[in-house]
């Protein structure tokens, strides 16, 4: 069987190149031969009685090796599991749907809401949280690839909350609109209109809170990163008023804090 050898373009600059492309040939040749009249070594010339004691070393060396790489493979499965689960909160940059209203349930829980998915009389309300306070928001997630969030979302979200007051008339819960508008460009390329004049002025008239999930992800970035309890629990409360103060507007979320209760730079 013949055996065909592809090389590169080459421009020769000097007879010497082609001396040295030839020489470069001949030892390709030579291998490729040596290759095809070589036996490869049949199972029992593998036997330990034909080894040296140089190849049992080697032979041991190599086993150490792979062990260590098999180690290192299985750890390198469990960090990147973790770390799919730590990144999961960049999902309030960029995500939209199923996956964006996941997350901020997951977020809502770091600030010590207890939120959740939750299905009334065959209404299904995207999250429903209580704070530790006992303040009860049913919230609405939409996210945009290249444009501002608008009014799309008020008329169900006004459902779910008549649907929730029907079945809990004393509750009084607080509407949420949570929007990732632009969410495929880079943060710094946003348009500065997050939601839309009609979308503000819609909140203002419904009492609903707005709040952008770019802003809620350096909120929990900051809080995860935050070593100190007390601090960290302080600055969750301080969130949840800025949420709970905000019916009608945009939230604004107090300065990010570090271990030392500074703002951040």
């Amino acid at each position: 069987m013949e055996e065909v050898f592809i090389l590169p373009q080459i421009v020769f600059n000097e007879y010497k190149d082609l001396e040295d492309l030839q020489k470069i040939i001949l030892e390709i040749d030579k291998k490729s031969r040596y290759n095809k009249e070589k036996t490869l070594a049949p199972e029992w010339a593998n036997n330990e009685i034909y080894l040296t004691k140089k190849s049992k070393n080697i032979i041991s060396k190599i086993n150490d090796n792979n062990k260590k790489i098999y180690e290192l493979k299985n750890n390198n499965i469990i960090l990147n599991e973790e770390l799919e689960k730590e990144e999961a909160i960049k999902d309030l940059l960029f995500e939209n749907g199923k996956p964006l209203e996941n997350i901020i349930i997951e977020a809502l829980n770091i600030l010590d809401y207890k939120a959740e998915n939750i299905i009334i009389n065959d209404t299904e309300i995207d999250i429903l949280a209580t704070s530790p306070e006992n303040d009860i928001f049913c919230c609405e997630v939409e996210g945009k690839d290249n444009s501002a969030i608008d009014v799309t979302k008020f008329r169900q979200l006004s459902d779910n909350l008549n649907v929730y007051e029907d079945e809990y008339p004393d509750s009084n819960p607080i509407g949420i609109l949570f929007g990732n508008a632009f969410r495929l460009k880079p943060l710094e390329e946003r348009e500065e209109e997050h939601f839309t004049k009609h979308c503000i002025e819609r909140a203002i008239k419904k009492d609903i809170i707005l709040i952008k999930t770019s802003d809620l992800f350096f909120v929990i970035k900051c809080i995860k990163e935050c070593d100190n309890e007390e601090i960290k629990n302080d600055y969750k409360k301080k969130c949840r008023d800025a949420i709970l103060n905000s019916v009608g507007n945009i939230v604004s979320f107090p300065e990010l804090i570090n271990n030392k209760n500074e703002p951040q730079q």
